[in-house]
């Protein structure tokens, strides 16, 4: 795992703790939908960086 990703990990984290802390439920779905945005993110970045391993690992 690089450091963006870390990154993305712990922004998605505080996300995810701003909306239990949200004073509306507006509020709380903006923040959840950002943390989703966060994670989405990761996911996208971490899929390539996998599938090159087992690419190595296959002999492709």
């Amino acid at each position: 795992m690089d450091q963006k990703h870390v990154e993305w990990l712990l922004q998605a984290e505080f996300c995810h703790q701003m909306a239990e802390r949200a004073a509306t439920p507006d509020r709380r779905v903006v923040w959840l939908n950002l943390a989703k945005q966060w994670l989405l993110l990761g996911e996208s970045r971490a899929v390539p960086v996998e599938a090159a391993q087992i690419n190595r690992r296959v002999g492709s």
